[in-house]
């Protein structure tokens, strides 16, 4: 566990501090709540509570370093930007995107079964004309955090009713 400690309120400073390797349960204000940070939760801490009256858990996941993506202009939009996890999950998009292995028609469906649409709302027989760089996004949230595909659907909506 690290050593470094954030700057506190003073309410704060006076509340009970606990330690643990990788996981810990704590009981406060009628909340359980369960920390995580392991290989399991991709180093990344995990939070799950609930109470006795709602025993139903509640997960949170938070994202390290959220502020660090990596946001490219889409092509032929009105300055619609998409982000990505980082630099190098765009690049490993990229790959993904230009390998050999995958056609215009899995990409497509990836995109689909991940409720992402390509399909340019103008022409049944046409996508959008940033299609690539969508489908890129997609696959690039899937590896790295997969609740933010929804983003880039709603980024594909915007994009089809310009």
């Amino acid at each position: 566990m690290t050593k470094w400690k954030p700057a506190l309120t003073p309410a704060q400073a006076k509340a009970e501090t606990f330690s643990a390797d990788k996981s810990c349960y704590v009981q406060i204000g009628g909340y359980t709540v369960y920390i995580e940070v392991s290989k399991a939760t991709n180093n990344a801490p995990l939070v799950n509570y609930w109470t006795e009256d709602y025993p139903q858990d509640t997960v949170t996941h938070m994202i390290v370093e959220q502020a660090k993506m990596y946001w490219v202009e889409l092509g032929q939009t009105d300055s619609i930007m998409m982000p990505f996890p980082s630099e190098e999950a765009f690049d490993l998009a990229c790959e993904w995107y230009n390998a050999d292995a995958n056609t215009k028609r899995q990409m497509i469906t990836y995109c689909q079964h991940r409720n992402v649409s390509l399909d340019d709302p103008t022409d049944t027989n046409a996508l959008l004309s940033c299609w690539g760089e969508i489908a890129m996004a997609t696959y690039a949230w899937q590896q790295a955090d997969p609740k933010m595909i929804s983003v880039v659907g709603l980024i594909a909506r915007e994009v089809a009713d310009q």
